[in-house]
């Protein structure tokens, strides 16, 4: 009996041992994934203000274009 329940105990144990093993590379796993977007994102956002700029050049010079056009169209 008390034989049985020590089998009993350590296949519980070992058990155990396998869900914390695999719970802790469940968490690496993501922790990973969250360093590595962290270390992407002032990437992203170099890219975006970058973006931006180009943006606010192109609409500028549309709207050059545009009042050039109805300048030239006026006379």
């Amino acid at each position: 009996m008390l034989e049985a329940s020590l089998k009993e105990a350590r296949k519980k144990r070992e058990a155990i041992q396998e869900q914390k093993l695999s719970l802790g590379k469940k968490c690496f796993e993501k922790f990973n994934a969250l360093n590595e977007m962290e270390a992407e994102f002032p990437i992203l956002k170099e890219m975006k203000e970058l973006t931006d700029s180009d943006v606010a050049r192109v609409t500028e010079s549309l709207a050059d274009f545009k009042s050039k056009i109805i300048e030239s169209s006026l006379e």
